[in-house]
């Protein structure tokens, strides 16, 4: 699904909670293959749940990477309630508040590499289209 947002703030709160649940995540697995020694972690019903869970949280984030990393730059006018212009952000000030999140479900063992290769197509934009460097950078560090 493609998500779209009534304003850059719940957007962003979206992608925030999806980011730390796939943070906490991997750190469970990566504490999970630590306790399992020489038996392999990914057997174990904890890892099982875990990539549901993680599975879920990096679909979620590639539903929202149109709305966060393309949107800003081809909506003309406003995408938040207000119509005070100090409360419109900038297209490069929505889009840098959430490429990390972006970079974090690419480096994610829970994302496919059909997701992998969209986000990076996604963050890839933002540096040809909005001239952030960045997220140049970003994509090409996630994939490695």
């Amino acid at each position: 699904p493609v998500y779209r947002f009534m304003c850059h703030w719940a957007g962003t709160l979206h992608d925030s909670c999806h980011s730390v649940t796939l943070l906490m995540l991997q750190d469970m697995c990566r504490c999970l293959a630590y306790l399992s020694g020489e038996d392999d972690y990914r057997t174990k019903p904890e890892y099982a749940e875990a990539l549901a869970m993680g599975t879920h949280a990096v679909k979620s984030l590639v539903g929202s990477a149109w709305f966060a990393l393309e949107y800003p730059f081809t909506y003309v006018g406003g995408n938040n309630h207000s119509t005070s212009p100090e409360s419109i952000p900038t297209p490069q000030g929505v889009v840098i508040t959430s490429m990390s999140m972006f970079s974090l479900a690419i480096a994610s063992d829970f994302a496919t590499e059909e997701q992998r290769e969209y986000l990076q197509a996604k963050l890839q934009f933002v540096a040809d289209e909005g001239g952030i460097a960045q997220a140049d950078t970003l994509a090409r560090v996630s994939a490695t």
